[in-house]
């Protein structure tokens, strides 16, 4: 109990990861490849680990956040961490939205995703003016639950059933030129984009200052490695149920939102029953509302804390509003250009995601082998062996899809 009571950052980062990349992509994964897909979900999930965990840990050793740290480095890199996240943010704020308002249109049959959309950063901006952190926490704890004790039911009501396609279904290889650009798009978010460890860095700081309590080293590494580690579980159960209930089907997903919703909603119907359509349909809501809020508190809260270490605002909290709404704004106008290709959309965000990926690996693994980190907190040779690991398996695959983009699909 002393440990779950730890439990807040952690399950923050674990809930804007539990969105598109699980709900959306690891899914798609499973339906259109099979099983084999879980080796690229397994290696980013394991060649990320470790910029991650440097987020928690460069906290929990400091109390700082990455962000004081990219500036203690030079302004410059804290400057081209903002200019990222820019490109980024209302990027992944649009997708993860787009996803969230399809669902709703799906359950209720009613107006557009624009519309839906509006509503969804409006509600979360009012929850945040209202209650900060603590609201925040106390909302994804509970979405968190409904999600995951849904996804296990599902899981094993369909793996009683067993796999649906024909013996004679022959499966594509993932392992083709042409899969490249999926298997980046996958991978761009699984479990999600690096820039979240900085938010995470922010999160541990904010906890603790609304809640007046100073959690040590152990308690917010336990909250980081559990959470992740539902990640990876919950990535690997999406990822199964799209192989047991429309690989080798015939079926494949729609690019139109409320389709494409309906269709994910379906495979967990089509697992426990029809009765459990509107308990899962909310369930698919309350995961995806969960990314969706925590992404409209994320960047925004990154790019103010940012802005003010650089140019010192004289109200940061006023900044982050004005930021949330042009973010909110932009994302819109995003969802209303891309209304009938979330397909198109989610496979260029994440890709973008990707590409990006190295340069936050890069600044977190600077960050935390440098003397801003405590010598006694600084992580341990295996990890740090991992951390080099993953920076080349990004590179290499980032430059392997740049060739690709520029002289394979040409």
């Amino acid at each position: 109990m002393h440990f779950l009571r730890a439990l807040g950052p952690g399950l923050l980062m674990a809930s804007a990861a539990i969105g598109v990349s699980h709900f959306v992509q690891s899914t798609r994964a499973g339906a259109d490849y099979g099983l084999i897909a879980l080796i690229f979900i397994l290696a980013a999930t394991l060649f990320k680990y470790p910029f991650f965990e440097f987020g928690h840990r460069f906290a929990g050793a400091t109390r700082k956040n990455l962000l004081d740290a990219y500036l203690a480095l030079g302004k410059k890199y804290l400057i081209l961490f903002l200019l990222l996240n820019v490109i980024t943010g209302v990027g992944s704020i649009a997708a993860v939205t787009f996803v969230t308002a399809s669902i709703f249109q799906n359950l209720t049959g009613y107006q557009s995703i624009t519309f839906w959309s509006a509503c969804i950063f409006i509600v979360s901006m009012i929850i945040l003016l209202k209650g900060q952190y603590s609201w925040l926490d106390r909302i994804i704890k509970f979405l968190m639950v409904i999600l995951i004790i849904t996804t296990i039911i599902a899981f094993f009501a369909a793996l009683e059933k067993g796999v649906a396609y024909q013996e004679s279904f022959i499966s594509p290889s993932i392992f083709t030129w042409a899969s490249l650009p999926f298997l980046i798009a996958l991978m761009g978010w699984m479990p999600g984009p690096i820039e979240m460890s900085a938010w995470q860095s922010l999160w541990v700081q904010e906890r603790e200052r609304t809640e007046k309590m100073k959690f040590s080293f152990q308690e917010i590494s336990f909250d980081f490695n559990f959470s992740y580690l539902l990640t990876v579980i919950t990535a690997v159960l999406f990822l199964s149920l799209g192989y047991f209930t429309m690989h080798g089907t015939g079926e494949s997903f729609s690019a139109k939102g409320a389709v494409f919703a309906g269709q994910v909603i379906e495979l967990y119907t089509r697992a426990i029953g029809e009765w459990t359509k509107p308990i899962i349909g909310l369930a698919a809501f309350a995961a995806m509302f969960s990314t969706s809020f925590t992404l409209v508190d994320a960047y925004p809260r990154a790019l103010s804390t940012g802005l003010h270490a650089i140019i010192r605002l004289r109200n940061e909290k006023i900044t982050r509003g004005i930021i949330t709404i042009l973010c909110c704004l932009i994302s819109l106008i995003i969802i209303g250009v891309f209304t009938s290709s979330l397909k198109v959309l989610v496979d260029v965000v994440t890709s973008i995601a990707f590409i990006a990926a190295p340069i936050f690996a890069w600044l977190n693994y600077k960050v935390i082998t440098s003397s801003l980190t405590p010598k006694q907190y600084q992580p341990k040779k295996w990890l740090l062996a991992l951390g080099k690991l993953g920076l080349t398996y990004l590179v290499v695959f980032s430059v392997l899809y740049i060739w690709y983009l520029f002289f394979y699909s040409a």
